[in-house]
């Protein structure tokens, strides 16, 4: 039997409850033509008076759709469901569900989802045609059963939700921005997120809805929550998006922001010549000193006058010219200490009897004058011959003692 007719003497309502009152087995046919010529095709597909499946456009998997914007289903799967369905004539659905790349509950419910919208639009097509095929198979038929009376009842309660989306959203070819700055932080459900994710200023909700399989319903509430929410905003014809208003605000900071390329010389009165600015020299460092070998010092420092040997008798030292010889009261004993023997010299033998008394004779690179008062203040010196080898220890242990000097000294002291 083959029933046919027209949507404007019978509703998509009327035909429903016809075929579900007498428990009819197949598809319904819907046809339209939309103004730009464009022929829609949906179909309702019944099992004993129940609905197991529809769809508002019979070119798309709507169902698979669905479930592949879900992201439940990967690209392997998918690949080798579509060869497969292929091969064998069958739904593609169907096909995941038996091969076990996603679960039969999960396949139920999104379909569940997916049937009441597909009718919902249909409901709304106010021309066209229709015609049952009772002997058409569902190869799609993944066990979902809903009752005609249940899918009408909540396709006719989003006619409401429906009126206030198109309120917000004008129409299929409206496109829609991210509100790049918000006054409180957001909650977002994953349906939101996933919309969210996809607006960019230049999609148009027919594209999203393509995406996304959600199908129109859901596509259009979601977004109009997130336009009641402050979250996306409609983009008005040959608006800049977000991003190219952010660079040209940033655009009018650079002036401020960019060094200049070279420095302005200073400005001279009128006639003053330019003087060229002398370079600033850098600080003089000076180079670590390495220390020199000893062959390297006597190299640098040239040939040494050679010193005069201490041992030999001071009229015979070359350089010192000849001294008068010693008087015999140089060699008398004097009541007072000569010298101040160091700790580590061996101590000098004095006559019995005698008082022993030190007196540091002090060698100093002074001057002549001050050397002179020195000596003069610390008294005669006494036994000159015999201290000779205590002062040539001295003179030759400490480097500070002007040897030519205190020579001078002791040979005038003789000469006294």
């Amino acid at each position: 039997m083959t029933l046919q007719g027209s949507l404007d003497a019978f509703g998509l309502a009327d035909v429903l409850g016809l075929l579900a009152g007498t428990g009819k087995t197949g598809t319904l046919h819907l046809h339209r033509r939309s103004r730009s010529g464009r022929t829609t095709h949906g179909l309702v597909r019944l099992r004993d008076g129940s609905i197991t499946g529809a769809t508002s456009d019979a070119g798309q998997q709507a169902l698979a759709r669905r479930l592949v914007g879900t992201g439940q289903i990967d690209a392997a799967a998918l690949a080798a469901a579509v060869e497969l369905a292929q091969a064998q004539r069958r739904g593609v659905v169907s096909t995941l569900v038996e091969t076990g790349a996603i679960g039969a509950d999960v396949v139920v419910a999104t379909a569940g989802e997916q049937v009441v919208d597909a009718v919902f639009e249909l409901l709304r097509w106010r021309a066209g045609s229709f015609d049952v095929d009772l002997d058409a198979v569902d190869v799609d038929d993944v066990g979902l059963t809903l009752g005609c009376a249940d899918v009408l009842a909540r396709a006719a309660e989003r006619e409401a939700a429906w009126a206030e989306a198109a309120a917000l959203i004008p129409g299929p070819d409206t496109v829609l921005a991210v509100v790049p700055a918000l006054a409180e932080n957001p909650s977002l459900s994953r349906e939101e997120w996933a919309a969210l994710a996809l607006v960019d200023g230049r999609r148009r909700v027919r594209e999203l809805v393509d995406l996304t399989g959600a199908g129109q319903f859901a596509m259009a509430s979601v977004l109009a929550g997130l336009v009641r929410r402050g979250l996306v905003a409609v983009c008005e014809p040959g608006a800049v998006d977000h991003v190219a208003e952010l660079e040209q605000r940033m655009a009018l900071l650079r002036p401020l922001e960019e060094p200049a390329t070279a420095a302005e010389p200073p400005r001279l009165p009128v006639g003053q010549p330019a003087v060229a600015a002398r370079p600033t020299a850098a600080p003089d460092v000076a180079p670590p000193e390495t220390p020199l070998s000893p062959a390297a010092r006597s190299e640098v420092a040239g040939p040494q006058p050679a010193r005069p040997d201490l041992t030999e008798p001071v009229g015979e030292r070359p350089g010192l010219g000849v001294v008068p010889p010693e008087s015999p009261a140089a060699h008398v004993p004097s009541r007072e200490p000569a010298v101040d023997v160091p700790a580590r010299q061996p101590a000098v033998d004095l006559p019995a009897r005698q008082p022993v008394t030190a007196t540091r004779v002090t060698a100093r690179t002074d001057t002549p004058e001050s050397d002179d008062r020195r000596v003069a203040g610390a008294g005669p010196i006494v036994g000159t011959s015999a201290v000779a080898p205590a002062l040539e220890s001295l003179i030759g242990r400490d480097p500070n003692v002007n040897r030519s000097l205190l020579l001078r000294l002791i040979a005038g002291v003789r000469g006294l």
